[in-house]
């Protein structure tokens, strides 16, 4: 396909350099000059360095259709597909009655496809599943689990599932790296309205109160354990030697002190939600026969 669309883009630009040797009416003397360098180059079949002549005398006068297809043309020889795209576009824009519109927007998907073949996976687990995925701001279509291709960088990711708090990730994608993300959502406490009449049950506000504190210290816990795992796994990593040890200590007591929160974390969490299933499961006062089953005078 890349053949194929240099066969029939180019002569695009030959016929613009053999009938049309300026830019036009209106374009700035320096803008011209430009133009002029970066066809040479272009024949010469320095890419990169005709793609940046030609952007410099798109900047002078940006209103130049042949400029933005030049630009695209010369990007998308140098290998750079998002480039290439964004000015591809830009020439549909400035030009939209072009005798090959057409061709350049068949071409535009083509470009995206190859694009996106060279970005790196990243796989989306949640517990629980199905929770709805925003990458950098933008809804994704997929829920959790999934398997997005994304472009080298950095990326925020928002996992959403109702009845659980949100959760924000930052990650660092690598090309040719396959990443990995696996994310525990924090279950929220329902909210119970006190029945018609009833100035406020204590136990039942209690109760659901300790165990959205034992939620809240569980995910303390998790977070503790996810950070242990990081430590130990970078601990092991470590090369001996002075420096390395004395950074494997470091590494030793920040792992103690993870594992402490998760601990702490987990043994609260569990003692809040038990307290306060108590209060809710356990009648405030005796039933009414209870009478029947004292001593008898």
């Amino acid at each position: 396909m890349r053949i194929a669309s240099g066969l029939l883009l180019a002569p695009a630009i030959v016929a613009a350099a053999e009938v049309e040797p300026s830019l036009g009416p209106g374009a700035p003397p320096a803008a011209d000059q430009r133009y002029r360098i970066g066809r040479q180059l272009y024949r010469d079949g320095r890419f990169t360095d005709a793609a940046a002549e030609f952007r410099a005398a798109l900047a002078m006068f940006p209103q130049s259709a042949k400029l933005a297809f030049n630009l695209a043309r010369s990007l998308e020889r140098a290998g750079d597909l998002a480039g290439a795209i964004e000015h591809y576009r830009l020439y549909t824009k400035l030009d939209p009655q072009a005798i090959d519109r057409a061709e350049v927007e068949a071409l535009i998907p083509t470009l995206q496809s190859r694009l996106e073949a060279d970005w790196p996976t990243m796989a989306i687990v949640s517990h629980p599943s199905g929770a709805r995925i925003r990458v950098d701001g933008e809804a994704r279509p997929e829920t959790t689990p999934a398997t997005l291709r994304l472009p080298p960088g950095p990326h925020t990711v928002r996992l959403q599932l109702d009845g659980h708090t949100d959760a924000d990730r930052l990650v660092e994608l690598k090309a040719g790296a396959p990443a990995a993300l696996e994310v525990t959502l924090t279950a929220t406490a329902p909210v119970v309205a006190p029945a018609a009449g009833d100035d406020g049950d204590w136990r039942t506000w209690t109760g659901y109160g300790a165990i959205a504190l034992g939620v809240a210290a569980a995910g303390v816990g998790v977070l503790g354990h996810a950070r242990s795992s990081d430590t130990a796994d970078e601990a092991a990593a470590v090369r001996p030697g002075a420096e390395g040890d004395a950074r494997y200590r470091r590494l030793q007591d920040d792992y103690d002190g993870q594992r402490v929160m998760m601990g702490v974390g987990y043994g609260l969490g569990a003692a809040f939600v038990a307290a306060g299933v108590a209060l809710l499961v356990w009648p405030a006062e005796p039933p009414a026969d209870a009478a029947a089953l004292t001593i008898r005078f």
